[in-house]
């Protein structure tokens, strides 16, 4: 019988090393990987539109928009493996020279997350309101990436303040205007801010979150 071909897209982590390199190999499975789907920053989201449209057979995927498309009826299985597993405390920045220094003044700030309903985002806005009093109504966010297949069905209530960051709209361009201080903070799952603390630091240290 000819192995069965699949497709699967993640981001190169140690935890995925072993398919990457082939020395963990599927039995009866003619496995092909993909990890790069857009550039920079906007690897990730392009990732998962290709896993919910069908483009790939599956692969990483944030959990809330596993959610979002389960509630439009796409036809999805998730498996109970988490490839990135962390506290998102240390996922709030503000830009070098800002005057903030506690997550309880974002009220009234722009901030920017690269989707509205992407997990990152979805745990530091419950964070941000049970633990700094700061309701998601009183800020102003600016989105680096148009949603996800339909996720625009679900979209945020009226009383919150959703708009797209000003052209281009990428996740880099989001970033840039973060060190410009055009934005006052950012909510970002990935550690290429944190690895250029030359414009942007995070609110919390380790031991803080």
């Amino acid at each position: 019988m000819a192995p069965l071909t699949l497709t699967i897209g993640f981001n190169p982590a140690p935890n995925t090393q072993a398919l990457l390199d082939r020395s963990v190999q599927p039995a009866g499975v003619d496995l092909k990987i993909q990890t790069h789907f857009g550039e920079g920053f906007d690897n990730v989201g392009a990732r998962h539109r290709a896993i919910i449209v069908g483009k790939i057979d599956g692969g990483e995927l944030s959990i809330s928009s596993f959610i979002l498309a389960r509630l439009r009826g796409v036809r999805l299985r998730a498996l109970p493996v988490f490839l990135s597993r962390r506290f998102r405390h240390r996922c709030m920045y503000f830009p070098v020279g800002s005057p903030l220094r506690d997550p309880a003044e974002l009220a009234g700030r722009k901030i920017t997350v690269h989707r509205y309903n992407a997990t990152t985002p979805v745990w530091l806005k419950g964070i941000l309101q049970n633990e700094y009093g700061v309701k998601p109504e009183t800020v102003e966010w600016l989105v680096a990436e148009p949603d996800i297949a339909e996720e625009s069905l679900h979209p945020p209530p009226p009383e919150i303040r959703v708009r797209f960051i000003p052209p281009p709209c990428t996740r880099k361009h989001a970033i840039e205007l973060l060190e410009r201080g055009k934005i006052d903070a950012a909510l970002e799952p990935y550690p290429a801010l944190a690895s250029n603390p030359s414009y942007a630091k995070s609110f919390l240290t380790t031991e803080e979150s």
